[in-house]
This record gives C-alpha cells, structure tokens and sequence, in this order.
C-alpha cells in the first residue's frame, strides 16, 4: 500500500491541498487574531459586546457553521453573491471553480477559528506586567517601540502554543469540505483526512486508507516535533 500510496497522483494532490489549505489558514489567523487582541485588550466603550458579538462563530457548531457558509456562497440568493454583485461581477461560483474554492474554505475558517486564538492572545497579554510598559515609556518608548521590544518578546511563548494548535486543527479539517464541496470540484478540496473517508468507506479499500492515515499521523508528529523543539529553543533563550 505504501509504494501505492506515493505513486498515487491523488494522494500527493491530497498533501498539497492539506498543507495549501493549512498555511493558508493559520498565517493570516495568527495575524488577525493578534491584531484583534491587541484592540480588546485595551479600555473603550462597548468592549464587552463587541468581544461577546465576535466570538459567537467560534462557540456555533462547525457543521452549523459550514451549512451556514453553504448557503451564503449560493450562487443565486447567497449573500456572498449579493455583495460581489454590487461591485458589478456576476457568475460567481465559489464552491463550483477549482480556482476559487479553495480559498472559499479558507475564508470559512479564518473566521471560524479567529476568536479563539483571540482570546489566547488576549489572556497572554493580560499576563505580561504593566511594570515592563511603564519602565519602557519612562525610557521614552513610543506605542510602536512597546509592541515590538516589550509586547511581542514577551508573547512568544503564547504566539508559539498557538503556531502548534492552529496547524495540527487545521491538517485535522473535515466538516466543511464534506458538507460544501465533498473534495472537489475535482479534486481542489480534497485534503488527507477527505482523501481517507473517501478511500476507507467509499471505495471500501481499508488497508490503502489504513496506509494513509499512518502517514498522515507521521506528518503531524513532524510538524508537532518541529513546533515543539522551538518551544524548546524559545525556553533556552
């Protein structure tokens, strides 16, 4: 089954739509939801209810969410359709184009999965000491200065635990492409886990399934392994 497995042309199609859809992911998750945090960390007017408004898509169901996106990416009442319709483009099909399907599952997870390591940021950076901001706006430090000399060293421990969880969910994706787009259209969206389910209780070939989900087990230990040992030099330093 092995040698099958990477002479498979699906198979390795299927590791370069999870790693594709993965990084595609987290990179800008990690971004928006720093970014985000940094907002809600500070005192302002109606903090709590905008942070209570935006976390609601990461506490609904993600098959709910996923039959929610479904219907928002309908080609004909779907809002998504309704929006670029107004900037004059029609014809839009996002599940049903391998160019655009993609990144219609990824724009689906950002914001699915963004308040949630949002509020992680948010508890680390309730965690850094107030005495560290004052010593450095003593020495004269502007906002600029503070995030990136006293905020974001002292973060890194946080920023790393949340590189480690985002990438492993993100290579366990399922819902969404089996509910929206079953791996396609052809095989756009077909990631491992999709590429195994498939394999396994479609086509009934265990052992060939049984194969790659051992693989599929040995990519996330490398990746947890690497992530890990960055942890390790991030403790060193």
């Amino acid at each position: 089954n092995y040698p099958r497995l990477f002479a498979d042309k699906e198979f390795l199609n299927a590791i370069r739509v999870s790693f594709l859809y993965a990084f595609g992911v987290v990179i800008p998750i990690w971004g928006i939801a720093l970014a985000l945090a940094l907002v809600f960390n500070q005192s302002f007017r109606g903090r709590q209810a905008y942070l209570t408004t935006y976390y609601i898509p990461a506490v609904i169901s993600l098959t709910v969410w996923s039959l929610i996106w479904l219907l928002m990416y309908n080609p004909t009442f779907g809002l998504f359709t309704v929006v670029v319709r107004w900037f004059g483009l029609t014809g839009v099909r996002m599940l049903d184009e391998p160019s655009t399907a993609m990144l219609a599952m990824i724009i689906l997870s950002i914001w699915k999965g963004t308040p949630v390591y949002m509020l992680i940021f948010i508890a680390g950076l309730r965690a850094i000491p107030g005495d560290y901001y004052e010593a450095a706006k003593v020495d004269g430090a502007r906002a600029w200065q503070r995030l990136l000399f006293v905020t974001l060293p002292l973060l890194r421990p946080v920023f790393l635990y949340v590189m480690v969880i985002s990438i492993i969910e993100a290579f366990k994706v399922f819902t969404p492409m089996y509910l929206l787009t079953t791996g396609g259209p052809g095989s756009a969206t077909r990631v491992l886990s999709m590429f195994i389910f498939q394999n396994g209780f479609q086509y009934l070939k265990m052992g060939y399934a049984s194969a790659a989900s051992v693989i599929f087990l040995l990519i996330l230990l490398l990746l947890a392994i690497f992530q890990f040992r960055l942890l390790r030099f991030q403790q060193a330093d």
